[in-house]
């Protein structure tokens, strides 16, 4: 007798274990799964974009390396005026290019910087809640902050 009851409370133990994996499946992991996916997705699409402007930049590099040689070309079949002048051209748009792309760098690493800032309190409040709600219903009764 006493071995058929261990049995059973072996079968019952484990019926019961799997119901609870189940439920805290349901309301606990796949939430927070969900969310880790939703950030590294956020996580990629802000690489892709760093990316394209870092393409940007070489891109806006190369033009202003284009622009100062053909400036030197230019300056070279000109007067020493004239070679001075279009030295002065081609740092000035170097420098504006320089300033653009810093700027821009500056603007995205801030947006970054503050989209990472809201996804951490986010991810910190969903699991606050999920804690409170998992142990509101573990517990079955509320619990006062």
């Amino acid at each position: 007798m006493i071995l058929y009851l261990s049995i059973g409370m072996i079968i019952i133990q484990v019926f019961l274990f799997l119901v609870l994996v189940t439920v805290l499946n349901k309301i606990m992991f796949r939430p927070i799964l969900k969310a880790i996916e939703d950030r590294d997705q956020y996580f990629k699409d802000a690489k892709k974009k760093i990316a394209n402007i870092e393409l940007e930049t070489t891109e806006l590099v190369e033009k202003c390396v284009s622009i100062e040689k053909d400036a030197k070309a230019a300056a070279n079949n000109s007067s020493s005026e004239l070679k001075k002048e279009a030295l002065n051209v081609a740092e000035r748009t170097f420098n504006e290019a320089m300033g653009e792309i810093s700027s821009i760098r500056d603007e995205v690493g801030k947006e970054i910087e503050n989209q990472l800032q809201k996804a951490r309190q986010s991810l910190q409040d969903e699991a606050a809640v999920l804690a409170d709600s998992l142990i509101e219903k573990v517990i079955d009764r509320r619990i006062s902050n």
